[in-house]
């Protein structure tokens, strides 16, 4: 029995075995066990590139990239999915270490997309059960509709529970839903640059330069605004951000400030919680994320890939 209306002509849909709604790295990672498994694997990203907050712009037409996501993260205990990526430790020499990318997030990500069938800017608007026990993740704008036979919801929480939603199922409890948000600025300044870094606290609470551009004389800048500046500022336009943070930059000392763009993270952190919650929503549709599990929001990564792990393991289990 078709579930399109009679008058309604066929819609072009993909078809997978796996469809993963988001790209970061809870998504990457269960898209790369479950491929090298042999199962058919879609990821589908609303965003320009995969990897979640793991990200980074390009500065004097490439001559250089700046992170403007994730620098620093607790090192995951959950560490096979990262092997031929490039990590190195702050300090620590155990499992829950602190450490930092050696190169720019996109070469970090793409090594961990490698091979992987992405799908980018696919914003999955709806999410409905077949009658032959499939999902359909629907979407809008010209985008093809997606049917797979397991779906993982790896996006934020906020958006997985709006396609929970979407399904008539069972929403998260709130708590687990909370979000820090952070606004990134980076842009370049002259090598021989002064700013005085105390005049931007505490409204900048992480503020980096380097690594230098080559041939240009000049280095990648990159400021964190602090939560609390980016929580009253979260609904501001980009150019407005740019403005102030720049303004600031120049009552600092700095000068020849080129390239600033600012870039908000409205799902930057998990704020952290003791819940614990259930993977498995419905037969074949389950969640991953930081934030469906217990922990701090500055273990992030760890959360991710510990829920990833959880998720690959039962589907594992149940394809035995």
């Amino acid at each position: 029995m078709s579930d399109e209306p009679n008058d309604a002509p066929a819609e072009p849909r993909l078809n997978t075995d796996v469809a993963i709604v988001g790209g970061g790295m809870a998504g990457l990672a269960i898209a790369r066990e479950l491929q090298g498994r042999g199962r058919q694997v879609l990821l589908l990203d609303k965003g320009w590139h995969p990897g979640g907050r793991f990200a980074s712009r390009r500065l004097a037409g490439g001559a250089a990239f700046v992170d403007h996501g994730v620098q620093r993260f607790i090192l995951p205990s959950a560490h096979r999915w990262w092997s031929g990526t490039s990590i190195r430790r702050v300090r620590g020499v155990e499992d829950g270490a602190e450490a930092m990318l050696a190169t720019p997030a996109r070469t970090f990500v793409s090594a961990l997309a490698d091979g992987l069938t992405i799908r980018l800017r696919h914003r999955v608007d709806g999410l409905r059960a077949l009658p032959d026990g499939q999902w359909l993740l629907r979407s809008e704008d010209g985008i093809p509709s997606c049917q797979a036979q397991t779906v993982v919801l790896a996006c934020p929480g906020p958006q997985a529970a709006d396609l929970l939603a979407s399904a008539g199922l069972e929403q998260p409890d709130a708590a687990v839903l909370r979000y820090r948000p952070r606004w990134v600025i980076t842009g370049s300044v002259p090598r021989s640059a002064r700013i005085r870094i105390g005049d931007l606290m505490p409204a900048m609470d992480g503020i980096d330069r380097g690594p230098e551009i080559p041939g240009h004389g000049r280095q990648c800048l990159r400021l964190q605004a602090s939560e609390a500046w980016s929580q009253q500022r979260v609904d501001w336009p980009e150019a407005q951000v740019v403005e102030a943070v720049e303004q600031a930059l120049i009552e600092a000392g700095a000068e020849d400030l080129q390239e600033l763009h600012a870039k908000r993270w409205r799902y930057a952190q998990a704020a952290s919680h003791g819940e614990s919650v259930e993977l498995r929503r419905a037969p074949g549709l389950y969640i991953a994320g930081d934030w469906t599990q217990p922990g701090d929001a500055d273990r992030g990564v760890d959360r991710a890939l510990t829920a990833a792990a959880q998720v690959i393991s039962q589907l594992i289990e149940g394809a035995a």
